[in-house]
């Protein structure tokens, strides 16, 4: 890549076909001629994108664990509360 002063890029996208790290494809892609001067991408592969799914109402989870799910959000919704009533308070002064 030297000779040709060819340079290298690297972009990276999910896949969930392709394990992370590997090489998803080349621009331009692999075979074609390029010019000196060039720049070829590797696009490598970040993995499957996770994906987070919230439920409401009943599942196949145990009723606890909706119930210990909504103790959760309470607490952080008390918190959350309290917060913005310090930043108001904040403000008055």
């Amino acid at each position: 890549m030297q000779i040709m002063r060819i340079s290298a890029g690297r972009e990276e996208e999910y896949s969930k076909d392709v394990p992370k790290g590997s090489v998803i494809r080349t621009e331009p892609t692999t075979g074609a001629e390029v010019d000196k001067g060039s720049e070829i991408v590797l696009v490598l592969s970040k993995g499957a994108k996770r994906q987070f799914i919230v439920s409401c109402g009943e599942s196949s989870h145990s009723r606890s664990l909706n119930i210990s799910d909504l103790f959760i959000i309470a607490i952080l919704s008390c918190f959350l509360l309290a917060q913005n009533r310090r930043i108001k308070d904040i403000c008055k002064r």
